[in-house]
């Protein structure tokens, strides 16, 4: 394909996205914490509108409010200004449009993958024989239909997240909300995961909302990529990726995926937080006579 034509293919399918329904919606969100020095604020005033089956990834410098905006778009966290709507309603709190998948895989140990899938299933009162039935079609999806009797601790790192994330569409959200998922992970294992990820989430109705603190990773998996800085939280871009989804992958061996890295890489640089904003003269604690100075 030239040149001209992946840009021709690029700007449609970001002009189909956009004429998409609106799922997820952030108007001037603020959210405070109260700390030893008084009142800080994490977020301030997040402007944010997603689509139906969008790929959204969030980045940003430690302390930017990453994993404290999808808490509240999940109804986890108060905030004190703005609104979060959800294909039109006002999140008040958590609901079953909305399901999160955490870094920590937060299955049960006690109970076998297929009563993990299903769990959600049997608290909005679906009964056993039919929870089981849907759990295993979404084991099915994630590639561990072979694994329902068994329990989380004869699973790998991999494996839980696929359970997680299979318990997690069970409930069939609206929204995946995905707070660093992979972090945990050895690389090949991230790597494989984000492989599935992006073919579960081809197959399903869903919009995907995806914290991480790794800039391959949001240039791989996402649609568009909102740059958040720190001190306090607030947009600084919501940039397109300009990359179209071949079937083997995204790889950072495409130039236009390489120029958007090396941007992102500029931006977050940028808004890192400054010397003065860090706790400056730390202590120097000596724990062994060290009898000289060393360069």
């Amino acid at each position: 394909m030239s040149d001209l034509a992946h840009d021709d293919a690029v700007a449609a399918r970001f002009a189909r996205l956009k004429a998409r329904e609106r799922i997820l919606e952030v108007s001037g969100l603020v959210k405070t914490f109260d700390g030893k020095d008084g009142e800080r604020t994490v977020l301030g005033g997040i402007d944010l509108v997603t689509h139906r089956r969008e790929f959204l990834c969030v980045v940003g410098p430690s302390g930017c409010g990453k994993s404290t905006l999808v808490r509240a778009i999940a109804g986890l966290e108060t905030i004190q200004g703005g609104e979060i709507k959800v294909a039109g309603r006002r999140v008040e709190g958590p609901g079953p449009d909305r399901a999160m998948v955490f870094q920590g895989y937060t299955l049960f140990p006690w109970l076998t993958v297929l009563r993990n899938v299903s769990f959600g299933l049997r608290m909005a009162g679906v009964g056993k024989v039919e929870a089981d039935r849907q759990a295993g079609q979404w084991l099915d999806l994630v590639g561990l239909e072979p694994y329902a009797g068994v329990y989380p601790a004869q699973l790998s790192g991999g494996m839980k997240q696929r359970v997680a994330i299979a318990r997690a569409l069970a409930i069939q959200p609206r929204i995946l909300l995905m707070d660093e998922p992979f972090s945990a992970l050895d690389a090949k294992t991230r790597a494989r995961m984000q492989t599935y990820l992006i073919d579960i989430w081809r197959k399903i109705d869903v919009t995907v909302v995806f914290i991480t603190h790794d800039l391959d990773e949001a240039v791989l998996l996402a649609d568009r990529i909102l740059v958040l800085k720190a001190n306090p939280g607030e947009v600084v871009e919501l940039m397109e990726v300009p990359a179209l989804r071949p079937a083997g992958g995204r790889s950072l061996d495409d130039p236009a995926l390489k120029a958007t890295l090396t941007r992102l890489e500029q931006m977050i640089h940028r808004h890192e937080p400054s010397d003065d904003d860090r706790e400056a003269g730390a202590p120097v604690v000596r724990l062994a006579a060290a009898g000289d100075e060393v360069d």
